[in-house]
C-alpha cells in the first residue's frame, strides 16, 4: 500500500489522510494511511483489512455460471433406480484454477467415470474429464480472465474457449455477470 501511493504523496502540499485499495488475485485489501508532504514527509499507516474476494472469485462466478453446467453441473445420474444430482464437489475445483490438478487423482476420476455410465448428459462428464486429466485448468482461467477484463469497459463480451471437442462460445453481458457477483460485492461493502 506504502507502494502504490508514493507516486499520489509527490504531489502533496497538505497532509492527506488516503484509503487504498488492492485488489489482487485472491484477495482484496485496503489500507488506510496518513501522507505528510515534502521531501522528507513520511507514511503513516492507520488501518488495515482485507477479505478472501478479488478477482479469481469473480472468475470463478463466470465458470459456475457460464462453464460448469456444460461439464455437467445441475444434471443427475441414477444409481439404483434412483435419480441423484451429479456430485457438486466435482466443481468445487473450480473454485481456484490451480484445484483442477488436485481432482486427477485415481479416485476422483473413478467416481465421475461411473457417474457418467448413468447421467443424464454423459458427455458432458466427459469433457470435464479430459479437461482434468490435460491440467486445462489454466486456460480455462485465462479465457474467463479476458473474458472478465473486457466486462470492464464492455456490456457484453464473447466467452470463448475450446478443447478437443468441447467449446464454449458465449455471451456474457456484464448485466449477468454484476448479478453473479452481487453478493460477494455485498461482502467488500
Amino acid at each position: 500500500p506504502e507502494a502504490a501511493g508514493a507516486h499520489f504523496a509527490q504531489s502533496l502540499t497538505a497532509p492527506a489522510t488516503v484509503l487504498i485499495g488492492d485488489f489482487g488475485g485472491g484477495t482484496s485489501d485496503f489500507s488506510v494511511l496518513r501522507f505528510e508532504p515534502g521531501p522528507h514527509g513520511g507514511v503513516t499507516p492507520l488501518g488495515h483489512a482485507g477479505i478472501g474476494i478479488a478477482g479469481d472469485v469473480f472468475d470463478f462466478r463466470i465458470i459456475d455460471r457460464a462453464i460448469a453446467p456444460l461439464l455437467g453441473k445441475g444434471d443427475s445420474y441414477t444409481i439404483m433406480g434412483k435419480r441423484l444430482p451429479v456430485p457438486p464437489e466435482y466443481y468445487s475445483g473450480f473454485a481456484r484454477w490451480h484445484l483442477l490438478s488436485l481432482m486427477r487423482t485415481p479416485r476422483t476420476l473413478r467416481s465421475i467415470a461411473e457417474v457418467t455410465r448413468t447421467a443424464e448428459h454423459p458427455e458432458r462428464l466427459r469433457h470435464l474429464v479430459a479437461l482434468i486429466e490435460d491440467e486445462l485448468g489454466y486456460a480455462l482461467y485465462q479465457a474467463v480472465s479476458t473474458a472478465k477484463a473486457a466486462l470492464s469497459t464492455a456490456e457484453s463480451t464473447e466467452l470463448r474457449f475450446a478443447h478437443r471437442d468441447f467449446a464454449v462460445e458465449r455471451t456474457v453481458t456484464r448485466a449477468d455477470f454484476e448479478a453473479w457477483i452481487a453478493d460477494d460485492l455485498k461482502r467488500l461493502g
